[in-house]
């Protein structure tokens, strides 16, 4: 029986993962909406336990099971009966898919060793959870607490002492120029030259689109000038967490792709907070299609937060590096020959 149960490991290896890390995936997701919750007011994240956020009492246990008892309630409190919100199984499936999908990479992608997998298989599914609790938590109140970008970098730096392969992977240049150092030293110049190469960056876009901006508004009310930035340095931190994570290069990808993320939806959001042009004005500008549309964009007005769009573009970069990385060195490779 043990051979058996063994030799179908051994043949669906990929399968196991999966399933083993999909179902940690969702128990780690439920406790990541407690963090969600609880962290922006600096509340304790172990005391007291999950309640209902209707009716306060607590949830013990069937009705914990992540996603599985929020469907067989259908949606509400089996005490009070109020219905609980569908984003908190959304977030526990949200993790379950990523852990998983992260599980399957270990398996087919690295080839580090075995214990410089696991370590590096770890890592990698804490920093996807931390990228989910600061989306979630920047859309509810447009902050990223340093409780995450902070501490994020703190372990960033333990990981590149402990496990070089994770950083010098990202970052194989080091090695060729300094091929003499060891490789843990290589490894922390890596995640050091990643932190400085995200909070670095996005410190001067966001300078640069502050003098911009105030220059803007100064015109309209000089005291919201004095009181307004284009990017808060949450989103400098937290390009420094990432960077140290990531390494120089990917950061500038992640930063890439996030931000044509945060485009694309602030575009949409502009679109669907403005109006329609009525008939009485459409007839007097005698408008065209193309300026029916414009109308609605400049009548619309937006505020969507930058952090959960750079962790998506993290997140994007994690999950799909080769073929990103790939289409960016040869992008640049074509611009500049």
């Amino acid at each position: 029986m043990m051979i058996s149960s063994a030799g179908f490991f051994y043949e669906h290896v990929e399968l196991v993962y999966a399933v083993v890390f999909f179902l940690f995936g969702a128990a780690v997701g439920s406790f990541l909406n407690v963090v969600i919750c609880r962290l922006p007011y600096s509340l304790s994240l172990l005391d007291p336990p999950s309640s209902c956020p209707k009716c306060g009492r607590s949830i013990f246990g069937l009705d914990n099971l992540p996603v599985f008892s929020w469907i067989i309630l259908k949606g509400r409190c089996r005490q009070c009966k109020e219905p609980i919100h569908w984003r908190y199984p959304a977030i526990e499936l949200l993790t379950a898919i990523l852990w998983s999908y992260v599980a399957l990479q270990s398996v087919t992608v690295n080839d580090y060793g075995f214990y410089q997998n696991i370590g590096v298989l770890m890592v990698t599914l804490v920093f996807v959870a931390m990228l989910v609790v600061v989306t979630f938590i920047d859309f509810d109140h447009q902050i990223i607490p340093d409780e995450i970008t902070l501490g994020g970098m703190v372990v960033a730096v333990a990981v590149a002492a402990l496990l070089p392969d994770f950083h010098l992977s990202r970052s194989p240049e080091f090695t060729t120029l300094f091929p003499s150092v060891p490789r843990p030293v290589l490894s922390l110049l890596a995640s050091f030259a990643g932190a400085a190469m995200g909070a670095g960056s996005m410190f001067f876009i966001s300078l640069t689109g502050t003098l911009v901006f105030r220059a803007h508004i100064s015109k309209v009310n000089e005291k919201e000038a004095e009181i307004r930035s284009a990017i808060g340095l949450g989103d400098v931190k937290l390009m420094g967490f990432m960077g140290a994570m990531l390494g120089w290069r990917e950061i500038l990808a992640a930063f890439c792709a996030g931000t044509c993320f945060g485009a694309f939806a602030g575009i949409f959001d502009k679109l669907r907070s403005g109006r329609w042009p009525n008939r009485e004005e459409r007839a007097e500008h005698q408008m065209s299609l193309a300026d029916i549309f414009l109308f609605r964009w400049s009548s619309g007005n937006s505020f969507i937060p930058y952090g959960p769009f750079l962790a998506i573009g993290a997140l994007f970069i994690v999950f799909s590096r080769d073929y990103v990385m790939g289409f960016f060195l040869g992008l640049f490779a074509h611009l500049f020959r």
